[in-house]
């Protein structure tokens, strides 16, 4: 413990202060609420808070800091606190999570699958769509009538525009896949994009892939 006080009493407090800000902007762009969420930025802060005494630790204990995926973890717990508050949400979350309840009920009727890709982080499992299917089945499904009517935006355009911009759209060979063609049901799909369900994840929105749609996805 005495060795532990004195590391940190040795350690410059600009440096902790610029640790800190580098967690603050890894944070803020994994998180699911608004930039300008006062409520949000306040627990960003406070998570990141945690990082930075977590690589602090770390760099003491000459262990890796990405050891035990300890800082994904707490970007998953984050956004399942933040979702649990009443501050701004980006509207594309609200989407995403009517969309899921909507696939896990079965009711989504467009042409969609399940599959798992090389991206440049590696293999992730993704779902793939059209976001013009997804604002079709919004607006038109009769029991979401009330939940399209509150939603912000409208159009598929701006969706998509937000799905690109959140970073759960993932990239292959430097490319976002946003225009990509499946074969679902041996039927040609283009132009669908890949939303990756760990990045999903990562802000507090889960799925659940259907087996049968994952085997007839190629």
């Amino acid at each position: 413990m005495w060795a532990w006080l004195q590391f940190l009493a040795s350690q410059q407090p600009e440096r902790i202060r610029d640790l800190h800000a580098a967690f603050v902007d890894v944070s803020l762009s994994r998180s699911r609420a608004e930039t300008n969420d006062a409520t949000a930025r306040r627990m960003v802060e406070n998570y990141a808070a945690i990082m930075t005494a977590w690589a602090l630790l770390a760099e003491f204990a000459q262990i890796d800091v990405e050891q035990g995926s300890f800082i994904d973890h707490l970007l998953i717990e984050m956004n399942a606190h933040i979702a649990e508050t009443d501050g701004t949400r980006l509207p594309w979350v609200w989407i995403m999570e009517i969309l899921l309840s909507e696939l896990d009920a079965g009711r989504f009727e467009h042409p969609h699958c399940w599959d798992t890709i090389q991206t440049d982080s590696g293999r992730e499992m993704a779902l793939f769509l059209r976001p013009s299917h997804v604002m079709d089945h919004l607006s038109t499904a009769m029991h979401l009538r009330g939940k399209f009517d509150a939603l912000p935006i409208k159009t598929a355009r701006v969706f998509k525009q937000q799905l690109l911009q959140s970073g759960v759209v993932p990239q292959h060979g430097g490319k976002r896949l946003e225009d990509v063609e499946k074969r679902i049901l041996g039927r040609r799909c283009a132009h669908m994009a890949a939303i990756s369900l760990p990045r999903l994840e990562q802000r507090g929105l889960y799925a659940s892939p259907a087996l049968d749609a994952y085997r007839m996805a190629s």
